[in-house]
């Protein structure tokens, strides 16, 4: 359930009165930076915010952390954090809120003013309309500036909070995949291992099915693929056992009981999650929007192919090798989470015939095909190139700059 749903008017009130005074300082304090989400949790948000952090890491920053998950999540805390040797917060660095303006109130709450007053603020951000609710503009005046995934997003966000808005990314490191892994998940779902053809497509049905649109990927595949049987989709879901039953309905429909195409709505280790990237010979992603495209960003950092819609945030990296983009219609939001139908709102409606083309046409790729497409990933999403992407008022609050 979205952490909003959990809210209550008179939380809010209670909320905002407990941050009354927080905002921006004149002069930041310096230290170690920390990173403040939903860090412990198996859904895109909890991964951004793992990766930031990470990236940290990484650039030899030694970050600090706040696990909002089991605080407002509970129930989806299961992934370990924190990190191994992780140092304490030493109060003074820069704070990276990565949570989305609706929770920023609670996140910041959570966390504490007496901890935040003085210290430089940014808050991430990731949204997948072409313009922003009128309540994110209050959300924005506590940070210094807003940090946001993809260009898509900060255009989104631009005309309203301007120059505050920075764009940064994520960085990204090659997942480490284990061979005998992704050969018995090609084991488990191929009828021949060597010749047959694997496709991944994914959806959370506890964030939007509208939006990440699987049922897209399956109508594609069955239209590629009507009567072969040495492929297969393996649909990769969560919450599926939750949602509700007009979701559970779409899905059954597109898959028309084609035995072929595999739902797989068990939460996986993320070495096995990986290795499920590197096992497929394609992923689909015919989504409705991304803020970024942390799901896409993943496979071709295993070598895999992907067909994606040509639009929103993962259009950033859209000229990495392995990328095929496919046409889409600009179309008025019918989501299953309301703040995606918002007025003068649209995202894509991805062309599913031409995805059934090209999912026709590609074969299972070669080790070169595989080692050169991971090779471009890696050095677009290395932390190393995300260094440059940090800004100057977040590097000077930084004891390492």
């Amino acid at each position: 359930m979205p952490l909003r749903r959990l809210l209550r008017p008179i939380r809010r009130a209670a909320l905002d009165a407990s941050l009354s005074g927080l905002s921006p300082s004149q002069s930041p304090s310096t230290g170690r930076p920390m990173v403040a989400g939903f860090l412990s949790a198996p859904m895109g948000i909890g991964a951004g915010g793992a990766r930031l952090h990470e990236g940290l890491s990484a650039l030899g920053f030694a970050p600090s952390s706040f696990d909002l998950t089991p605080i407002y999540q509970k129930d989806r805390s299961i992934l370990p954090w924190p990190p191994e040797g992780e140092k304490e917060d030493d109060g003074r660095g820069p704070v990276l809120v990565h949570v989305n303006a609706p929770e920023s109130p609670h996140a910041l709450s959570a966390v504490g003013k007496a901890r935040l007053r003085g210290r430089f603020l940014a808050g991430y951000w990731a949204w997948e309309l072409p313009l922003i609710p009128p309540a994110w503009i209050e959300a924005a005046k506590r940070y210094h500036e807003i940090w946001v995934p993809s260009d898509f997003t900060a255009n989104s966000l631009r005309p309203a909070l301007g120059d505050k808005v920075k764009v940064v990314g994520y960085p990204i490191d090659p997942p480490v995949i284990d061979a005998e892994t992704v050969a018995a998940i090609r084991q488990r779902y191929l009828p021949d291992p060597e010749t047959g053809f694997l496709a991944l497509a994914a959806g959370d049905a506890r964030s939007s099915m509208s939006r990440k649109n699987p049922g897209a990927a399956i109508r594609a595949f069955r239209s590629a693929f009507p009567d072969r049987n040495d492929v297969r989709l393996l649909v990769k879901t969560s919450g599926l056992s939750a949602a509700s039953a007009a979701v559970r309905h779409r899905l059954d429909a597109a898959i028309g009981g084609d035995e072929r195409i595999i739902l797989h709505d068990d939460p996986l280790p993320q070495a096995e999650f990986d290795a499920l990237f590197a096992a497929a010979d394609v992923f689909v992603s015919l989504h409705r929007s991304e803020g970024f495209g942390l799901s896409i960003a993943g496979a071709l950092l295993t070598g895999t192919p992907v067909i994606v819609t040509g639009w929103s945030g993962n259009m950033d990296f859209a000229e990495l090798p392995g990328t095929h983009a496919v046409g889409f219609t600009l179309v008025t939001p019918q989501a299953d989470q309301a703040q995606y139908n918002l007025a003068g709102a649209v995202w894509a409606d991805p062309d599913e015939g031409e995805a059934a083309t090209i999912l026709t046409g590609l074969a299972r790729p070669s080790d070169a095909e595989r080692t050169t497409i991971a090779s471009a990933a890696a050095d677009h999403f290395a932390p190393s190139a995300w260094r440059q992407r940090l800004t100057p008022a977040f590097l000077a609050a930084c004891e390492r700059n």
